[in-house]
């Protein structure tokens, strides 16, 4: 059976047992989503629960039923636990080893050449929670106009700016100067700007954020579907994982909530097109009339929260040819869905993560009724991040596996992969893209008559 359209949503953080080596990683017993219903006896996912997750592991509240689809989980076969890395390998790269981490804050010599660069002294400078260091060095950082550099268990340089104190494009002018510093032997794999706003005691980061990562070591699944002629759009911070290697178009978001709504747009627009020429007026799912039309003609656009909310980036030249909605044509969806991580997993607000889980369980149902015949559905993660245990950081675990979709057999269990790679070889072989990447294909046991 034909799979024209493919669409990934990972929930960011959403690890489901510890791996076998968490010990190496101090991770002995985390279980994002176990031990998070169990501090609260328990959490209502009736809609995750028909895709399978009950199957893959107890959870108090959700019932093992059947799937839809398929389910099964997934180890993660590079070193580490962050971001880029379970991205990178869910797209069929895996590393050979971690990142550079810098537990005790950065050497002098980088301070000093950054220090250099920028024009000023910084403040910081150690492994911390970064709506704490806002409030411990944010009003000394609003009188003395210096950054807050910090870090964290993750390989990131972070720079927490106030807003009215420095202007977002001075911000990023610094993350470019750091990017360009730590490589080589001080390799770090992201560099982040974290702007804030808000006066002591009620600082509050904002939606300006942005990522300098390193890209790919090596070409990743966007590559080949790009390559392909697949139509690759990234939804959250997905053009920034991959420093927007292979992608076509990207949506920005600012919440969980945006994310599912720029995926609905995206499953009714390009789904409705193969049918229709006159869905330029279609504005159901889109939050500004004036870009629908953007998102619509297939190019490649990409955030730029200060001049606009999409702004054509002809980076290495990729374009979605004319036709990018045309019948026939083939899409790949990814998208992010940080907030899970980013506002209760780090922050160990296990109510937080619960109600979060809550609202993109009420979206299921929606999210399938938007997919066509030859559409397939996939709900994974990257690492965890358990917010019962004392740490902040993120936590080395398996992540879950829900396929669903027309052209997939309904009550697939593919039991435990190897590695998220398995991810990537699937769905290069559902899509027929050309693929030198890692990992084994689970096509024969998704498909009938395979």
């Amino acid at each position: 059976m034909c799979v024209n359209r493919v669409f990934v949503i990972v929930l960011d953080s959403l690890g489901i047992g510890a791996l076998p080596d968490a010990h190496l990683y101090g991770d002995e017993g985390s279980n994002t989503l176990g031990n998070m219903a169990r501090a609260l006896g328990g959490v209502e996912l009736p809609n995750l629960a028909k895709l399978g997750m009950g199957k893959l592991l107890e959870i108090p509240g959700v019932p093992a039923l059947p799937p839809l689809g398929a389910c099964g989980r997934m180890a993660m076969a590079s070193p580490g636990k962050d971001t880029m890395t379970g991205h990178w390998e869910l797209c069929g790269v895996i590393l050979d080893k971690p990142f550079r981490t810098y537990p005790n804050g950065f050497p002098g010599h980088i301070v000093s050449r950054f220090e250099g660069a920028i024009g000023r002294k910084i403040l910081g400078n150690k492994p911390v929670s970064g709506t704490v260091i806002i409030e411990e060095l944010g009003e000394l950082h609003m009188k003395t106009g210096y950054p807050i550099v910090y870090t964290s268990a993750d390989s990131v340089f972070q720079i927490a700016c106030h807003e009215e104190v420095v202007p977002l494009d001075t911000l990023y002018e610094w993350c470019r100067e750091a990017r360009s510093i730590l490589v080589g032997d001080d390799l770090v794999a992201r560099v982040i700007a974290r702007p804030f706003v808000g006066r002591p005691g009620s600082f509050k980061r904002t939606a300006n954020r942005k990522d300098f990562s390193l890209p790919p070591v090596r070409d990743t699944l966007l590559d080949y579907a790009s390559a392909s002629g697949v139509c690759v759009t990234g939804v959250g911070k997905i053009h920034d994982i991959f420093a927007g290697r292979g992608i076509h178009r990207s949506i920005p978001t600012g919440s969980n909530t945006e994310g599912i709504e720029a995926v609905k747009m995206l499953m009714a627009q390009d789904r409705d097109d193969r049918h229709s020429s006159h869905l330029q007026g279609d504005r159901r799912h889109t939050r500004d009339k004036r870009h629908s039309g953007d998102l619509l003609s297939g190019g490649p656009y990409v955030s730029d929260r200060h001049s606009g909310p999409y702004v054509s980036d002809r980076h290495k030249g990729q374009q979605c040819r004319d036709d990018v909605n045309g019948a026939g044509r083939r899409h790949l969806v990814l998208a992010n869905l940080v907030d899970f991580d980013m506002l209760y997993g780090h922050r160990n607000n296990v109510e937080g993560y619960a109600a979060a889980l809550r609202e993109f369980d009420s979206q299921v149902p929606a999210l399938l009724d938007l997919l066509t015949s030859s559409d397939v559905l996939v709900v994974t993660a990257d690492h965890g991040c358990d917010p019962t245990t004392p740490s902040t950081d993120h936590s080395r675990e398996y992540v879950p596996l829900l396929i669903a979709g027309g052209p997939i057999r309904p009550g697939v269990i593919l039991g435990t992969r190897s590695a998220f790679a398995d991810l990537g070889a699937t769905l290069a072989d559902l899509l027929e893209i050309g693929y030198a990447g890692e990992g084994a294909s689970m096509k024969p046991e998704l498909l009938a008559g395979v």
